[in-house]
């Protein structure tokens, strides 16, 4: 059983949480694929389906973040990304001939994904690493300085009378106090 560990985080928050969500989906899956010697089990299929929903609900976040950044090597991580998830939806589909064991559903669930995050996705780090903290947070613009909520300004005074629309050009002063 995989859980997840800080060694795992690639130091992009966005990211490392949908990690966290696909190790607690591939656990859960191996989980009930241990408990329960039927494959074909509705259960465990559904469990597969949707972490392989997630699975490329994640690829698809991670591959835009990386085109936007104009990732260097982001054609090779996007073609390592179509071998996990064409492996993935060929064993979910060879579920119903019962032609895939348990252990290689199990391997690919959790071994081949920790090793996506640990080798593939680790290689991210020095990359992410260097963006400015503003751009992990998934926002695309910079921070702004905040704006007050009052400004304090010096205390004005008249001196003389101020003109009138109807008045001429008299001579009027503003003296900060």
């Amino acid at each position: 059983m995989t859980t997840w560990e800080d060694d795992l985080g690639i130091g992009y928050p966005a990211l490392d949480s949908q990690h966290r969500q696909l190790i607690l989906l591939a656990t859960r899956a191996c989980l009930k694929i241990d408990s329960d010697t039927r494959l074909a089990d509705a259960d465990i299929k559904h469990l597969l389906l949707d972490f392989a929903a997630f699975v490329a609900h994640h690829f698809s976040c991670e591959e835009r973040l990386l085109a936007r950044l104009n990732y260097p090597a982001l054609e090779n991580h996007a073609r390592n990304h179509a071998k996990f998830t064409d492996s993935l939806i060929s064993c979910i589909a060879r579920i119903d001939t019962q032609s895939v064991t348990c252990s290689e559903l199990c391997v690919l669930l959790e071994d081949r994904l920790i090793h996506h995050i640990l080798v593939e996705d680790a290689a991210l780090r020095p990359f992410l690493s260097a963006l400015p903290d503003w751009m992990k947070t998934g926002t695309s613009d910079p921070p702004r300085a905040p704006c007050p909520t009052h400004l304090e300004a010096p205390e004005l005074t008249w001196i003389g009378t101020p003109r009138s629309a109807n008045q001429g050009h008299g001579e009027r002063k503003i003296a900060s106090q």
